[in-house]
């Protein structure tokens, strides 16, 4: 071997190492922190728009995920639809993709394919959309996001995850009986506040988010109104004496609804979490893993040198786990000026429980791919720096060792965890429902901590139609 092919092969090592260790929209993400915790969505979408380019084509879905929310929070609901059909379709396309292609890439690292979404992100596309199109007034369309939420959670276990336990999803429920009551269907309304408090049923024990009180109120308020003439049913559902909470005397003129949507802290964010494993142990793994094509034949050859390997011998696995972001705020009051009373929000989504279980679900899936893929890799590279000592000549030793440095360093560098996620969603959703009468009103928000102290309060305005359903987007971060 001549010096030159060594530089070569050195290079080569180092090329790998560097490349191995992909760019993560990370710190992007650091950049829009400080603005999202200002509540300042204005200068987040401009940072993230600045840095598109560093999402790059396998990122794509994340960057229109992220857009999309921002564009939501600012009440920028036509372009925030179109940014999340945009990572709708990008998503199912990838996701298409990767379950016909997966016995074929099983040493390719998660790091280097295109995101397209966990379950729980895919499916909350829809809901964001839904609420989108409703605070445009377009129930129809609304709806159809729901279905679409509905079908897409059903394909789930079509397509193999049958150990998904997020099968349904009761928000997405509740407001389509939010929608159906909005559009004068009561009886699809009272079909859906069903479905809705079976699917908390399950959320309950899976999540901890118990079945809300206005929900149960809806639901049990719509059957009795639905043993009346039908004719009384849209007079009580413009007046909105039973779904909505009335703020105001029920003599006072009918008006509509106000829907006070908070979206509340930082969902859990991805770590890397590290596990040793003997070689010898984690062989038997490989034959588990379903592979085609090139990885098949590497698989085939690294199996040929396998059982030489020391049982000493132990190889690093890098594998996701989500770590919890404390909040100070624990709950929402909200009044109207001039209403004798203050409402709570109830919560409705815990994004957060909802994403860790989602983990939870195929974390030995993931392990195991992650610790075969590893000890395939490593065998791989004793069976190269074997190859490279035997005809290395007068360098052979030389350039042996310098490849398994080089290799160590690429192994290292290559099996991280895929610790991509959509950054901007929050960790909880949680709803306040208002009938109000016609005209202006100001809304009191008195955000408190878990020992019901004053974070702080806020005023926002609100003009309410006869028989109108309207939207006030709430984002806290600390």
């Amino acid at each position: 071997m001549t010096r030159r092919t060594l530089s070569r092969l050195l290079a080569a090592c180092f090329t790998i190492a560097a490349s191995a260790a992909c760019v993560s929209p990370s710190d992007v993400n650091k950049e829009m922190l400080p603005h999202l915790e200002a509540r300042d969505h204005d200068a987040a979408l401009t940072v993230l728009e600045g840095a598109e380019d560093d999402f790059g084509e396998k990122n794509r879905v994340l960057y229109h995920l992220e857009r999309g929310m921002l564009q939501h929070y600012r009440g920028e609901f036509a372009e925030s639809n179109a940014s999340f059909e945009i990572a709708k379709r990008e998503a199912e396309l990838h996701y298409t993709k990767s379950v016909s292609a997966e016995a074929g890439t099983f040493l390719a690292n998660d790091n280097t394919r295109p995101y397209y979404g966990e379950n729980f992100e895919r499916a909350l596309i829809h809901v964001f959309s839904a609420i989108n199109y409703e605070a445009l007034g377009q129930t129809d369309e609304a709806l159809v996001e729901i279905r679409q939420l509905n079908f897409f959670l059903r394909q789930l276990v079509v397509d193999g995850e049958q150990d998904n336990s997020y099968r349904d999803d009761a928000f997405g429920h509740y407001l389509a009986g939010i929608f159906f009551e909005r559009d004068g269907d009561p009886d699809e309304a009272w079909i859906a506040y069903k479905k809705a408090l079976h699917a908390y049923t399950s959320h309950e024990e899976l999540y901890g988010t118990a079945p809300p009180e206005g929900l149960v109120r809806s639901e049990a308020g719509l059957a009795m109104l639905l043993d009346s003439p039908p004719r009384d049913v849209p007079v009580a559902l413009q007046q909105g004496r039973i779904f909505g909470q009335q703020l105001f005397a029920e003599e006072e003129a009918p008006g509509g609804e106000v829907l006070v949507l908070h979206y509340n802290g930082r969902a859990p964010f991805k770590i890397d979490t590290f596990v040793d494993v003997a070689v010898v142990d984690g062989w038997p793994l490989v034959y588990k893993i379903d592979v085609d094509g090139e990885d098949k034949e590497k698989i085939a050859r690294a199996g040929q040198i396998a059982t030489s390997v020391l049982a000493s011998d132990v190889v690093r696995v890098a594998f996701p786990s989500y770590r919890a972001v404390p909040r100070r705020i624990a709950r929402l009051e909200v009044a109207a000026e001039g209403a004798p009373r203050s409402i709570s929000a109830e919560r409705m989504v815990d994004i957060g429980a909802i994403a860790e279980q989602d983990l939870a679900d195929r974390i030995h899936r993931v392990r195991a791919k992650a610790i075969a893929r590893a000890v395939v890799k490593y065998v791989l590279s004793e069976i190269a720096e074997q190859a490279i000592r035997e005809a290395g000549g007068e360098y052979g030793g030389l350039a042996g060792a310098l490849f398994s440095v080089g290799s160590a360093v690429a192994r290292t560098a290559s099996e991280v965890a895929d610790k991509r996620a959509w950054f901007t969603v929050p960790d909880e959703i949680w709803l306040a429902r208002l009938a109000l009468t016609e005209g202006e009103h100001e809304l009191r928000l008195v955000f408190r901590d878990g020992r019901g102290g004053v974070v702080r309060e806020e005023l926002r305005p609100v003009r309410v139609e006869a028989g109108g359903l309207h939207f006030v987007i709430v984002r806290t971060v600390e």
